[in-house]
């Protein structure tokens, strides 16, 4: 890939590519593949004049062989806590879910699709729905934004995040509650819906936010979301009233 003059990295400022910059490549893959995402990168080669969709590299992921960049790989969780971006919103299906009802959202661009699962706080599924549904998301922090998609159907029961309440000590003081995506990030609970990188475009706005040993904040049109490795709460203490970065 070839730059012009007048390029600049996103991140650093200097004369780079994406691949070369060390700011962006210190990153874990889920804050790489938003960057990626909110910047208009081909989230495969990683250039800036294509989507993935058009992109002439053949190769893929390296690891599991689906049409992103090895980078933007996910990492191995196993036997960690960690933080994940979601967020409450209400919840509207036409002819299903007329009146919305309140669900919560896991925004995870590594993935390929848009998934829901029904069960938990939501109604059961009606067959002639099909293997797809329109849907209608709601920010409950601001009423005026919105997020309008297709779906695939899952036929697996709500997956439970985090699997275990999690200590938010270190988030005090930073963002106020009330402007946080999600405001029961600390507790189990049942995620329903799944948006991955095929509904990105238009759910992030702005870079993630980075402070030295804690999760990454990303501002989203659900409010703030959060990633990354936090302690497991002992001693089951509840969220702070002030966790948000002002800004």
């Amino acid at each position: 890939m070839s730059y012009n003059d007048n390029y600049k990295c996103p991140f650093c400022h200097a004369r780079h590519g994406l691949r070369n910059c060390r700011t962006f490549l210190q990153l874990p893959p889920t804050q790489k593949a938003v960057c990626v995402t909110v910047q208009e990168y081909c989230a495969n080669c990683l250039g800036m004049s294509h989507k993935v969709a058009d992109c002439p590299l053949l190769e893929g992921c390296r690891r599991c062989q689906l049409p992103h960049n090895t980078m933007l790989h996910a990492l191995d969780e196993t036997g960690k806590e960690w933080l994940k971006m979601t967020a409450e919103v209400l919840l509207h299906i036409p002819g299903l879910i007329d009146s919305p009802i309140k669900a919560r959202v896991y925004i995870n661009p590594l993935k390929t699709e848009s998934t829901i699962r029904f069960g938990g706080p939501l109604p059961a599924f009606k067959p002639e729905f099909g293997a797809s549904v329109r849907v209608v998301l709601t920010s409950m922090r601001n009423r005026v934004r919105t997020y309008t998609g297709t779906l695939k159907r899952r036929h697996k029961a709500p997956r439970t995040m985090p699997s275990r309440p999690l200590d938010l000590r270190c988030l005090k003081g930073l963002y106020p509650k009330k402007d946080v995506a999600d405001q029961e990030l600390y507790r189990p609970g049942p995620v329903n819906i799944v948006l991955g990188s095929d509904a990105s475009e238009g759910i992030f706005m702005g870079l993630p936010v980075f402070r030295p040993n804690l999760p990454y904040a990303q501002k989203t049109i659900f409010g703030w979301t959060f990633f990354g490795e936090v302690p497991v709460n002992r001693s089951q203490i509840v969220i702070p009233d002030s966790m948000a970065l002002q800004d």
